[in-house]
């Protein structure tokens, strides 16, 4: 089950919507006119590109991870949990040690929080820009509504993820029940094809649990 301390691009079954939210971000980079904008998670690491719009003039791809103690943008949208819009940082000293301005010659952001369905901070969508900008209101709630829409999949997403918990373990003990051991099993077995390894399976029968069980 996918958690705010897991990067999302390191869930393996593929319920999270990547395409879909690439899509997302290409239209939102094309909208503004802007070389790059983001879909950015925030974790214990660090922060990590979730999505990377396609353009070639964006310097950042979709898997790299900065540390947490970096002076970004999306770092401030995380602490403050509120909408960031810097038009023009090179008139602001504040962003002189931030390497997508020294490093990236980025000038121009605009960015939202993201939040987990439970309110922990997901982390960032986002658009910058190499100039400055004036982006007025339209902007800004163009860039809200996508935020929502982000939102939305991963409520979804956790509500699936609890329906399958709930049809694939027993509800005392939280072991896998019948369905959730052929369908782990299965993914386990296909993981071992895929990499020539070896699985091994260990069963214990208990005696003296129907008193436990007729409780």
């Amino acid at each position: 089950m996918l958690t705010p301390d897991q990067w999302v691009l390191d869930e393996s079954e593929g319920s999270v919507p990547l395409a879909k939210w690439q899509k997302t971000i290409d239209v939102m980079a094309r909208v503004f006119n802007a070389p790059a904008g983001f879909i950015v998670q925030y974790a214990p690491e660090g922060f990590q590109v979730v999505i990377s719009s396609g353009q070639a003039s964006n310097p950042y791809d979709a898997g790299v991870t900065v540390p947490q103690d970096t002076n970004l943008f999306c770092k401030k949208v995380v602490e403050q949990q509120e909408l960031l819009y810097v038009p023009d940082a090179s008139t602001d000293p504040y962003w002189n040690t931030n390497p997508e301005v020294s490093d990236d010659g980025f000038c121009s952001y605009l960015g939202l929080p993201v939040k987990w369905p439970t309110g922990e901070p997901f982390g960032t969508i986002c658009v910058m820009d190499f100039n400055a900008t004036n982006y007025q209101k339209d902007y800004v709630d163009l860039v809200s509504e996508l935020r929502d829409l982000i939102e939305a999949d991963l409520k979804i997403l956790s509500r699936y993820q609890m329906i399958s918990n709930l049809a694939m373990t027993d509800e005392l003990t939280g072991l896998y029940n019948r369905r959730g051991f052929y369908s782990v099993a299965q993914q386990y077995i296909a993981l071992a094809k895929r990499s020539k390894l070896s699985l091994g399976l260990l069963y214990m029968d208990m005696d003296g649990l129907k008193r436990v069980n007729d409780v």
